[in-house]
């Protein structure tokens, strides 16, 4: 059983480890396969590629997402059997989405 706190710790603190995700954005159809975590530390690059799939896809607009997130849909993967592919249907929605789908 993971400890609150200590599991997310622990994988940060494997620096030997890489860690990689699998992602189907639904509504644009685009696929990733990315190493975002490589050599003890985060890519700039890879961090960039799941912005984007995960962005808000009517605006285009693109937002940091967290870390933490990240990691907890890696350990997810693996305990679900390694490749596994998340399919995105919201990522990050704009305030502006947010809006026009509230008054829908």
């Amino acid at each position: 059983m993971m400890v609150p706190g200590r599991g997310h710790a622990a994988l940060r603190s494997d620096a030997s480890s890489t860690r990689s995700l699998f992602l189907h954005n639904l509504h644009t159809d685009e696929h990733l396969e990315v190493t975002y975590w490589a050599r003890g530390t985060y890519r700039a690059d890879a961090l960039a590629q799941i912005d984007w799939i995960m962005r808000d896809h009517r605006s285009n607009e693109v937002a940091a997402i967290d870390r933490n997130l990240l990691d907890l849909l890696h350990r997810l993967q693996i305990k679900l059997g390694g490749k596994r592919t998340f399919e995105v249907i919201s990522g990050y929605r704009s305030p502006a989405t947010n809006a026009m789908l509230a008054s829908v």
